[in-house]
């Protein structure tokens, strides 16, 4: 089993406490303005408009600091005498062939998807032309740019999906390794 996560933001104490006195310096600021302006344009209707501004920003911040997307890939079969750390016997929750995509809110998994490779059509680089249909289902899977994504195409359900999402290197080479081999079963 491959397991990678994605991290949007730098982590760590140094950009907490960044992010945390960049909000309430932004308080501080709404509030001088608040005031600044209170007897020009009105108290209340200034009051409502700082307050959605001071949400926006903060769901922003926990969009950009918090989310993530973690990837698990089960891609061979575990060996009968491999344990764990407790030295119990190892098994998968899912079929050797399973792509999890995760998406994570701090450490914890909010959500997850998973496809097999039997269901897998593509899974093209970032950029490359595919198959791409106007009832296609996408989704993206990853904190980054969709322009630089791979995509992952698959079909669940009678209906064709994409996600967009990024790989590591070692995962790219894993889930191209596992469309090459289902190719080459397909032809032979």
């Amino acid at each position: 089993m491959h397991q990678e996560v994605q991290q949007n933001f730098r982590t760590g104490s140094k950009g907490d406490l960044l992010i945390l006195l960049a909000l309430v310096a932004g308080v501080f600021l709404i509030k001088y303005l608040i005031d600044l302006f209170a007897a020009v344009v009105g108290g209340a209707l200034l009051q409502g408009i700082a307050f959605i501004v001071i949400a926006a920003v903060c769901l922003f911040v926990y969009k950009k600091r918090l989310s993530s997307f973690g990837y698990a890939f089960y891609y061979k079969e575990v060996c009968l005498d491999e344990a764990d750390q407790y030295g119990d016997p190892i098994n998968y929750p899912f079929e050797v062939g399973t792509f999890i995509a995760s998406k994570l809110s701090g450490a914890k998994a909010t959500s997850y998807h998973t496809v097999h490779v039997r269901e897998m059509i593509d899974f093209l680089p970032p950029r490359a032309q595919g198959a791409q249909t106007e009832d296609m289902r996408c989704i993206k899977m990853t904190v980054y740019h969709k322009k630089t994504a791979h995509r992952l195409i698959f079909e669940q359900e009678g209906k064709t999906c994409c996600w967009y999402i990024h790989p590591s290197k070692e995962l790219t080479g894993l889930l191209n390794e596992a469309m090459r081999m289902k190719k080459a079963e397909m032809n032979g």
